[in-house]
């Protein structure tokens, strides 16, 4: 008998340390565990930290993926909560001890009346609880906290009077409070669950999880189950109640996930744990994961289809998220900046490799436009279907190489401008001239390039900042190539010269792509002010002379 007394006692203090590492308050500062880093849920981990609800273990580990007891849940829940401590008057389980160490948390628990789920006289509190009874006790914790306090918005049922009225207007929700006076019985009257498992979700149980999924608490996996009987571990118990309290973190860092519907629309859970990941509000709602980025509502569904954001015009699917590069929709074809996401229009712009004219609806075109400041016509060809497969979106360096590719369009973009000697904004409605065309685009995605307070722009007739440019590029970070197209990205400047002028240095254009066979690039001519076009009036009318290109990128 003395030893299983040892037994006992020794395994009290087991679960009480164990308890203790879920619930003990920590400073301020978040300590940093090895076994959370790359974690789906270190920024909750972190988050609950700073809220003093969590703590790690003794040697140096959180185990985020520990299950957690009945007992741990209840005493975490009371803790985020604040639920107040009751009279040590109040009954206890059959099985819980005076002594145990959560013996305080169940009877507050038992007092707030949130764990009549388990309203026998057994309350098991060392089994792992499941994803359905933690929807339970957090969902009866929720209605008894706003029973108290009142509803938080306008839709919330708010009395049995309007419920009654709802429900003679059809009102499902409002037909399931009215349900029979049996909490049992209620509790089975449960909302419209779609999950393929939705029938093994105990009947008590299942208006909780419709109302923890509305709620974004928690949510369903991408093969369509819950998984009610699923044991919760430490890192899912911490997001879920981070969620319950309003202090989720703002930023998720997810492992692999997936989109599910719910209630008509996408959601991105993390397969592991099948909790919602949040909108990242420091980045205006886009996360990235891998080589995908989504667009997430404040309420952290996806945005899908069509998206008009500050002027700009994106398009968002399911499977990819946020569109790159060439895409065909209800028939027609549109290009979306691999930088920036936004859909191509009104103009000419880079494409990769290639270079291409599109309408102001967005859709590619051919044949003859009117171009730059004087309206002097090209012709355009379309895409060819090898480019349609999108080989620029793939391969080494994509980020230098759509960086490039978007200091080109943002030049693209201001074609029409006048010509204007020294002119070095592409923004001034006034004009711009070549070099200073080159400067203001790089200066715009925050790239340095010799500003014009770095020359004497007037000698040589206006021409020295074109020189100086080019001589002083690798002291900014500028990389001489070889002066053939072919070898350049989007946003390479090709520089020129004219032999017959003792000054030599006398064109600066950025490189946009080729078309049609003919390398185009986006320069400030004299004739036509800024304008996108084929690079051979360059040599063939002006007859100039390439020497090498600048890569800043």
């Amino acid at each position: 008998m003395k030893h299983l007394s040892f037994l006992q006692a020794h395994w009290r203090k087991v679960l009480a340390t164990l308890a203790i590492a879920l619930l003990t308050p920590t400073l301020a500062w978040a300590a940093t565990y090895a076994d959370t880093q790359g974690h789906w849920a270190v920024m909750s981990i972190e988050k609950a930290q700073s809220l003093n609800l969590v703590s790690g273990y003794e040697d140096g580990s959180f185990r985020p993926d520990a299950n957690v007891t009945r007992a741990e849940f209840i005493a975490f829940l009371n803790r985020a909560h604040k639920v107040k401590p009751a009279s040590p008057d109040q009954p206890l389980y059959a099985d819980v001890a005076e002594s145990a160490w959560y013996a305080n948390d169940v009877r507050a628990a038992q007092a707030k009346g949130y764990i009549g789920l388990f309203d026998t006289e057994m309350l098991q509190p060392n089994v792992p609880i499941t994803r359905e009874e933690v929807a339970r006790l957090t969902d009866d914790l929720l209605a008894g906290n706003k029973a108290e306090t009142g509803p938080d918005s306008e839709t919330d049922l708010t009395s049995d009077q309007d419920a009654s009225d709802k429900a003679k207007d059809g009102d499902s929700e409002a037909l399931a409070k009215t349900a029979p006076e049996s909490e049992k019985e209620r509790r089975a009257a449960a909302k419209a669950l779609t999950f393929i498992d939705s029938d093994t979700i105990a009947p008590e149980c299942r208006n909780a999880v419709a109302n923890l999924l509305e709620g974004g608490y928690l949510s369903g996996y991408p093969d369509k189950t819950f998984r009610p009987q699923n044991k919760i571990t430490r890192a899912e118990a911490i997001s879920i109640i981070l969620r319950s309290i309003h202090q989720n973190p703002t930023v998720a860092i997810p492992g692999q996930s997936a989109p599910v519907q719910e209630n008509g629309k996408t959601y991105l859970i993390d397969q592991k744990s099948g909790l919602r990941i949040e909108a990242p509000q420091s980045r205006n709602g886009r996360l990235t994961i891998g080589d995908r980025t989504y667009w997430l509502n404040p309420d952290a569904s996806l945005k899908l289809g069509w998206i008009q954001e500050k002027g700009h015009t994106y398009y968002a699917t399911e499977a990819n998220g946020l569109t790159r590069g060439w895409q065909q929709i209800d028939g027609k074809t549109y290009y979306f900046s691999p930088y920036s996401y936004e859909r191509f229009e009104n103009g000419v712009f880079s494409t990769g490799t290639q270079a291409h004219w599109f309408g102001q609806d967005g859709v590619v075109l051919s044949g003859n436009r009117p171009g730059g400041h004087k309206g002097k016509p090209i012709y355009w060809a379309p895409p060819t279907a090898e480019e349609l497969n999108n080989a620029w979106l793939k391969g080494p360096d994509t980020s230098r190489r759509f960086l490039g590719q978007a200091v080109a369009n943002y030049a693209a973009k201001r074609e029409g401008l006048p010509f204007k000697w020294f002119g070095c904004d592409l923004n001034d409605p006034s004009g711009v001239y070549c070099c200073g065309a080159v400067y203001s685009a790089y200066k715009e995605m925050g790239i340095a390039t010799m500003p014009p307070s770095a020359s004497n722009i007037r000698a040589d007739k206006g021409y020295r900042m074109v020189k100086d440019q080019y001589l002083t590029a690798p002291n900014y970070g500028g990389k001489y190539i070889p002066s053939s197209f072919s070898q350049m990205w989007p946003g390479d400047v090709s520089y020129s010269f004219q032999p017959s002028l003792g000054y030599g240095y006398n064109h600066a254009a950025l490189f946009l792509g080729f078309n049609n066979g003919r390398p185009i690039v986006a320069h400030a001519t004299l004739a036509d002010g800024f304008i996108v076009e084929p690079a051979d009036i360059i040599t063939s009318v002006w007859g100039y002379a390439y020497i090498n290109g600048v890569r800043y990128v």
